[in-house]
């Protein structure tokens, strides 16, 4: 519920509560995104039951919803995992890297789903001709375009179940922690230290 509410104070104030939101996402999602990944799933999978018929509050609705808690909980982190530990001067860089990651992801995603579902409703039109002179051309094509979305979010799914295993094999849970290196001791005699006393006894 927290995550929900975060959500959507994120939706009503991007900008201004963004500095205080990250920390409180990062908190709930702990940097491990399968979590999130597979709230996904369950949405995409529920949307995969849609028919000719389905009212929208029990079959959009709430898988709405459930991908909304997902998404909330995982693009701000993982947005900031993306630019976490880069230095001040490179974060711009940085910060256009993982933007360009997410229009490429979001082009050639579109383009596959949209293949995957235009393959769908042809082969089932194909497969199902003799039907539209019982039932008529309409209610194939509704029937067709049904399962093309049922096909499309059932792809969707199993991208989202990649991406939790991917996340869970390669991210580490807790808080993102930078390792930095210990400063020289009191005594010690730093690198720059030594070449100044040497070019100042030259």
């Amino acid at each position: 519920m927290e995550a929900f509410w975060l959500w959507i104070r994120a939706c009503t104030d991007p900008y201004g509560s963004r500095n205080q939101l990250i920390p409180h996402l990062h908190r709930l999602a702990s940097t491990r995104l399968e979590e999130p990944s597979l709230s996904g799933v369950g949405a995409t999978a529920w949307l995969a039951q849609l028919g000719p018929h389905t009212g929208y509050a029990a079959g959009v609705l709430g898988p709405l919803i459930l991908a909304g808690i997902g998404l909330g909980m995982v693009i701000a982190p993982a947005i900031n995992t993306g630019t976490f530990g880069v230095a001040p001067q490179d974060a711009g860089v940085a910060s256009a890297t993982v933007t360009v990651g997410q229009m490429l992801g979001g082009s050639v995603g579109t383009s596959l789903l949209n293949t995957i579902f235009a393959a769908a409703v042809a082969s089932y039109i194909t497969a199902n001709l003799t039907a539209a002179r019982i039932i008529g051309r309409q209610a194939l094509t509704g029937l067709a375009l049904a399962h093309g979305y049922d096909t499309a979010f059932w792809w969707i799914a199993g991208i989202f179940a990649g991406g939790a295993v991917v996340g869970g094999a390669l991210l580490r849970p807790g808080p993102l922690d930078q390792k930095r290196t210990p400063p020289p001791a009191h005594g010690g005699i730093t690198t720059a230290q030594a070449e100044a006393s040497r070019e100042r006894a030259q």
